[in-house]
């Protein structure tokens, strides 16, 4: 179970090394290889990790970059304290390191710079023999320093050599490593700067056609309340001067009720008069014996009769004359109430097709830009302006009305 975990947390990488777990070597080797393969997978797994989204990638990357930046400066320091002492022993190889004692766990700065000094003193010893007899390693733990020895003195040349190589083949991955990820770490600071200035850019601009188009629609819709007010208050004018002409009308049709019906009676109390002085003269001419003067009140009365009648008859041209006059002053009254609603119909007609307009301006608007720089809804709005304001008070035509408004719509 052990060694399947084990094998779980150990990185696939064609550059690590699982060699340095040897019996031969020293406690201080032991635990200074794996203090650095600690340190080593605790950097690969801040790179490694990643997240679902953008927004996640970005908080991880600025929550690790501090400690990332930490590990990378351990290793700075170990490699450079590593190269000096490796300089050192090149050009004093009868020099000996004296460390105080350390425990396993020490710091790793001191862990590397001892790695590297023993895997020098190796190197020297496998291809010099005079740097070899006098290169010397002490261990950190000064008690140990007699089986440190005796284990050195067991392992061959051969073996030295080869370790030293794999120990700065390892040495050099780890810088191309290094190396590389501060390369993607500065390339990943320039991609967020980019981008947040991209966005920033896009932001701005987006914002700045929002409010100028905004601004833009803001003024229609008030020019238009304006015009529909002003177009309220002319048909308010209108519908008052109809009123006031239907009064007069009705008024004109009352007075001359008013005459006919005086003309009436007039001409009743007449022919109750006449009737009244017919019997007189009736009577009279039963009383009258004389023939001759009855003829002449028959001649009279035929007379006063036949006057009665041309009366009648005036009376009764005059009454269809006023007839005629009250029908004809009803059928323009009607015309006009039939002109008022289909003026009354168009205008709510042409403001339901301008508040779709103006609805339809919004969404095409907030579809795309491209689409509100091809097609002006301004010069559109301008336009149908013009041809409904053209026949507001000239008349619909009804054919003409319903194709404009569908051409529209």
């Amino acid at each position: 179970m052990v060694e399947t975990t084990t094998m779980m947390e150990r990185p696939y990488y064609s550059w690590w090394f699982d060699s340095h777990n040897s019996p031969r070597r020293s406690p201080w080797l032991q635990s200074t290889l794996t203090e650095l393969e600690k340190r080593t997978k605790a950097v690969l797994r801040l790179i490694e990790e990643d997240a679902d989204s953008f927004a996640q990638r970005a908080e991880m990357y600025y929550k690790k970059r501090p400690e990332l930046i930490t590990m990378v400066e351990e290793f700075y320091r170990a490699h450079r304290s590593l190269a000096e002492k490796y300089d050192k022993l090149k050009s004093d190889p009868s020099s000996r390191l004296s460390t105080p004692l350390l425990s396993p766990m020490s710091s790793f700065k001191y862990r590397q710079e001892k790695l590297v000094s023993f895997e020098d003193d190796i190197y020297s010893e496998a291809h010099d023999s005079d740097v070899s007899e006098e290169s010397e390693i002490d261990d950190p733990e000064r008690e140990d320093e007699p089986q440190v020895d005796e284990q050195m003195d067991e392992v061959s040349s051969r073996d030295f050599a080869a370790e030293t190589m794999r120990l700065k083949v390892e040495i050099e991955r780890l810088r191309e490593e290094n190396r590389v990820q501060e390369q993607q770490l500065m390339q990943k600071d320039e991609e967020k700067r980019e981008a947040s200035r991209q966005l920033r850019l896009a932001a701005n601009v987006s914002s700045g056609v929002f409010e100028a188009e905004t601004m833009k629609l803001k003024e229609e819709i008030e020019k238009l309340k304006e015009e529909n007010k002003v177009q309220r208050q002319q048909l308010m004018q209108k519908d008052e001067e109809k009123r006031e002409a239907s009064r007069q009308l009705s008024l004109a049709v009352e007075v001359s009720n008013g005459v006919f019906e005086a003309e009436m009676m007039k001409l009743k109390e007449e022919i109750e008069r006449l009737k009244e002085e017919n019997k007189v003269q009736k009577q009279l001419q039963k009383d009258e014996e004389n023939r001759g003067a009855s003829r002449e009140l028959s001649l009279a009365v035929e007379v006063s009769s036949r006057v009665v009648e041309a009366e009648m008859m005036k009376l009764k041209e005059e009454i269809e004359g006023l007839k005629e006059e009250n029908r004809v002053q009803q059928q323009q009254l009607m015309q006009k109430d039939e002109e008022k609603r289909e003026a009354i119909r168009q205008l709510s007609l042409a403001v339901g097709v301008l508040k779709e307009e103006n609805m339809n301006l919004k969404k095409r608007i907030s579809i795309t830009k491209e689409s509100s720089k091809k097609w002006n809804p301004a010069n559109e709005f301008n336009k149908f302006k013009g041809i409904f304001f053209g026949k507001l008070f000239n008349g619909f035509p009804k054919s003409q009305t319903g194709v404009e408004l569908a051409r529209y719509e």
